[in-house]
């Protein structure tokens, strides 16, 4: 219950009323993953969705049921950052068991699409991309240098912080 004054004077009782009670709200499912809790088979924890120390309200209204074990690897982040995260690592995992390597491509497939088409290549050093109207004749491409591109493994953190900049705002 680390720093909740709110979850400390909670009795044994009220601290699984308000479990279940966060649970029914959460439609059965884990605030960071999104995975379904089972409250007979999974350790769970309340935390605080915006952080206390950051300025959180330590009360009922902040809130939110993990896993256990996703509460601990997302370590200090917040629950939204650690949301944000654990779906990101859905669509990178999803995309290479597809054989595929993570792009902004599968973000917004997963996201619900994009507005425009997206297409990309690298030629050389460079990303060529462009976002392309159907009904607009005039395509324009833009091009970013390179200059460190690696390997996929060694290129995929630098994609994750990218993708998750770009999710974040």
């Amino acid at each position: 219950m680390g720093n909740s004054r709110f979850l400390s004077a909670l009795s044994a009782t009220e601290y699984q009323q308000l479990t279940n009670k966060l649970w029914k709200m959460q439609s059965h499912k884990c605030f960071i993953c999104e995975e379904e809790i089972d409250l007979e088979l999974h350790d769970t924890n309340i935390d605080h969705i915006r952080p206390f120390v950051t300025g959180g309200k330590d009360e009922e209204s902040n809130f939110a049921l993990t896993h256990d074990r996703c509460n601990k690897a997302k370590q200090d982040a917040d629950l939204e950052v650690a949301k944000r995260i654990a779906r990101l690592d859905k669509i990178i995992k999803a995309a290479t068991q597809k054989g595929e390597s993570p792009s902004l491509k599968h973000v917004l497939i997963a996201n619900g699409g994009s507005k425009y088409d997206f297409r990309f290549r690298v030629v050389g050093n460079e990303l060529e991309y462009t976002f392309d109207k159907a009904d607009d004749i005039t395509k324009k491409d833009v091009k970013y240098s390179l200059m460190n591109y690696r390997v996929k493994k060694q290129h995929i953190l630098t994609c994750r912080l990218s993708i998750f900049t770009m999710m974040m705002s």
